[in-house]
C-alpha cells in the first residue's frame, strides 16, 4: 500500500485525500477506498524515524565522507491552521526534508521547539561537521549558544535592529554599520545583543550590488562561528535551497496546502510526500548522470549556464512521461509510423524510455 501510494503521488502530484482515494487503483467501492486510505494513514508504523531516517542516513553516508560538512537548513511554513517546522539537508542547490514537526500554534517557533527538532537529526550525524543555517526567525542567542555547545557550526541571519559590541566596547545597531549595495563587512570577536549578550562570535555582512534590473532590498547580517567571510556567505547562500523545496512540496509539486488533514494523518501524509520527493530527487540525479534528462526536460543554453530544472523536476516528470506513453501506446505507434524518416531517433527515444522505466 505504501509503494502504491508513492507511485500514485508521483502520477497525480497532489496529496489531497479525496483525489488520492478517487484515483486509488483498487477494485472496491469509492467509499471503501476512501475509508481504506484513512485507516492506512492512521497506522502507528508510519513514522519518519522508522521509514525515512534509514534512507537519508544511507544516502548521506554514500555521498559524504565523514570529514565533509553537511549543511542543514531550519525553516518553517504555514497555511490555514497548519504550521510546520522542518530541518532539511541542503544538496545540489535543493533541500531534502529530514524531519517535520507540527507546531501547536501559528507564527514563529521558539527555542524549545527548534532544539527538539534539531536533536532528532543531529544525534544521527555525529560523525559529520554539521552547519546549521537559519533566517532571522532562528537567530536567537539561546539557539546560537546551544549549537556552539553541541560543537555544531552555524550561519544565522540577524535582524538589522540587533546590536553588536565591537572590540572597542561600543554598542552599534546593525543598520548603522553603513552596509550598502556592493559593500562587505566582517567583524571578529564581537558580542551580540545588549539584553542576552554573548561573545566570541563573528559577524559577516554583505549587500549584493545592483546589477541591471536585479536589486536586493537589503543586505545580510550573518552570525557565524565559521572561519572566514567567504565560508559564512557561501554557507548561508545554500539556505535558499529550502525555499525551492517548499515550492516543490506546495504549488510547484505535490500541492501540500490543498490537503485538509491534520494531526496523525497529516504526519503520515508528510511521510508519504517525503518518500515520494526523495525518490523523485534520487532518480532525477541518476537520469542526469546517465544523460537521459534531455528526454524529460529542456537542456541548459550553454555549458557554463545553470541547470534549467532541478533533480526533483527531472525525476517527477520522467515518471509522468513514461507512464502516460503506456496508456496510449497504440496511438503513439500509429503516429510514429507517419514519419518513417525519423525512425532512428524514435528508436533511440524508446530505448531511453525503457531505461528510465526500469529505474523508476
Amino acid at each position: 500500500m505504501l509503494s502504491l501510494l508513492i507511485q500514485l503521488l508521483q502520477s497525480l502530484r497532489s496529496v489531497k485525500l479525496e483525489l488520492l482515494a478517487t484515483k486509488l487503483p483498487l477494485p472496491i467501492l469509492a467509499e471503501s477506498r476512501r475509508r481504506k486510505l484513512q485507516r492506512f494513514l492512521s497506522l502507528p508504523q508510519l513514522q519518519l524515524e522508522l521509514l525515512w531516517f534509514p534512507i537519508w542516513q544511507m544516502w548521506i553516508a554514500q555521498r559524504h565522507p565523514s570529514s565533509q560538512r553537511v549543511y542543514l537548513a531550519l525553516d518553517r511554513t504555514q497555511w490555514q491552521s497548519i504550521n510546520l517546522l522542518t530541518v532539511s539537508w541542503i544538496k545540489d542547490g535543493r533541500a531534502i526534508p529530514l524531519y517535520w514537526t507540527i507546531l501547536p500554534h501559528l507564527g514563529s517557533s521558539n527555542f524549545k521547539q527548534q532544539k527538539s527538532l534539531l536533536l532528532k537529526v543531529l544525534i544521527e550525524l555525529k560523525a559529520y561537521d554539521v552547519v546549521v543555517l537559519g533566517d532571522r526567525e532562528f537567530c536567537s542567542a539561546r539557539l546560537a549558544q546551544w549549537l556552539k555547545r553541541q560543537r555544531v557550526y552555524c550561519a544565522l541571519r540577524l535582524r538589522c535592529n540587533e546590536y553588536i559590541e565591537t572590540q572597542d566596547g561600543v554598542w552599534v545597531q546593525l543598520n548603522e554599520l553603513g552596509l550598502a549595495p556592493g559593500v562587505a563587512l566582517y567583524f571578529e570577536g564581537i558580542k551580540i545583543t545588549k539584553t542576552h549578550g554573548f561573545g566570541g562570535w563573528t559577524l559577516a555582512a554583505y549587500w549584493c550590488r545592483h546589477y541591471r534590473n536585479r536589486r536586493a532590498k537589503e543586505g545580510w547580517f550573518v552570525l557565524t562561528n565559521l572561519g572566514s567571510f567567504n565560508e559564512a556567505m557561501s554557507a548561508y547562500r545554500q539556505r535558499m535551497g529550502i525555499e525551492q523545496m517548499f515550492r516543490d512540496c506546495k504549488s510547484g509539486g505535490y500541492h501540500l496546502e490543498a490537503t485538509g488533514l491534520s494531526g496523525t494523518r497529516l504526519m503520515a501524509l508528510l511521510l508519504l510526500m517525503t518518500l515520494a520527493y526523495g525518490a523523485a530527487t534520487f532518480e532525477g540525479k541518476k537520469l542526469r548522470q546517465l544523460h537521459l534528462d534531455k528526454y524529460v526536460a529542456r537542456s541548459k543554453d550553454a555549458a557554463c549556464a545553470p541547470l534549467r530544472h532541478s533533480h526533483f523536476y527531472v525525476g517527477l516528470y520522467a515518471y509522468a512521461w513514461v507512464n502516460f506513453e503506456q496508456s496510449c501506446q497504440a496511438t503513439v505507434e500509429t503516429l510514429l509510423a507517419l514519419s518513417p524518416g525519423k525512425r532512428l531517433f524514435y528508436q533511440r527515444g524508446k530505448q531511453a524510455m525503457a531505461l528510465i522505466r526500469s529505474m523508476l
